[in-house]
């Protein structure tokens, strides 16, 4: 048992999922109150941020379609898209091979139709994860043969055109028969979680120094995606608490939900047992049980 946001070994399948069509759920995220929807479309060679509208936050089967908008020539996928925590900017990558990461800022948070251009950086790695201070990145590559995930500065916070050339560090996740194919931290950098097309699941792993990629160590932790999707093209989670995840498949949008612990006060019975009988569970004391499967 996990007790706890921001893990996944409890982690299962909402049984809700957004139909974006043809080749236009590439990468998915919510913006910061979950009341808006982020998808990566491809369309006659054009990479474009197709935006909704969720009526009930952080549910994307009340998801409708509002604009579409930033159309990129890179005649490439749309594999990764990530805002600035404000909505203020936003960060794409179309995928090709010139290997670019495109910046954006938007006059209206949120809001991809106010979009003006900035600048690129053209170091490579499409999948790529940028840390609330603005000037940590980190970026997936296909290199000797296996995946790692390199760690960069940007000199100028949330500026792409002046991410450093050379890493600073990478942690190497695994061989080619392990491809990633997104990369997604915990809010306090203690966690890293990445979904491969390979083995169809979602992996997480612990960092003993916060942000410090070279500390990375798999958890032995996974869940599996395959029931929903084979070919799995993206993940992100709901930043403030790790409560849901979304991994995008091509077309489709599949949601999880983590467990959130209930207050211990919450707790009346558990197995038909009242609470003043109960002494532990699964060898914890009942007064460090915070919730159990995620309910009262």
């Amino acid at each position: 048992m996990a007790w706890g946001t921001f893990s996944i070994a409890d982690a299962t399948y909402d049984n809700k999922s957004l139909n974006t069509g043809n080749d236009k759920g590439y990468t998915a995220c919510y913006n910061n109150d979950g009341t808006k929807l982020f998808t990566g479309e491809r369309d006659s060679g054009y990479t474009y941020i197709r935006q909704y509208s969720l009526s009930t936050a952080y549910d994307i089967s009340t998801a409708s379609y509002v604009t579409s908008g930033i159309s990129i020539s890179d005649g490439g996928l749309p594999l990764q898209v990530y805002f600035k925590p404000d909505g203020t900017k936003v960060y794409i990558s179309p995928g090709s091979i010139s290997g670019y990461t495109y910046q954006y800022n938007l006059s209206t948070a949120w809001d991809i139709s106010t979009a003006s251009y900035v600048g690129y950086s053209n170091i490579g790695g499409y999948r790529f994860y940028i840390r609330d201070n603005g000037t940590d990145v980190y970026k997936i590559n296909f290199v000797s043969s296996s995946y790692r995930v390199y760690q960069y500065s940007m000199s100028t916070a949330w500026d792409i055109t002046t991410l450093s050339a050379t890493p600073n560090t990478y942690y190497q996740l695994g061989s080619s028969s392990f491809e990633i194919n997104g990369l997604y931290f915990k809010d306090d950098g203690t966690k890293m979680y990445v979904v491969s097309n390979n083995t169809d699941t979602v992996r997480q792993y612990t960092l003993s120094t916060a942000w410090d990629i070279s500390t990375a160590s798999y958890d032995s932790l996974s869940v599996s995606i395959s029931s929903q999707t084979t070919d799995p093209r993206g993940l992100s989670f709901r930043h403030d608490n790790g409560s849901k995840f979304l991994v995008s498949a091509y077309n489709y949008i599949y949601q999880y939900s983590t467990y959130t612990p209930t207050p211990e006060t919450n707790i009346k019975s558990y197995n038909g047992l009242a609470k003043a009988s109960i002494k532990s569970i699964n060898g914890l004391a009942i007064a460090s049980v915070k919730s159990i499967n995620g309910l009262s």
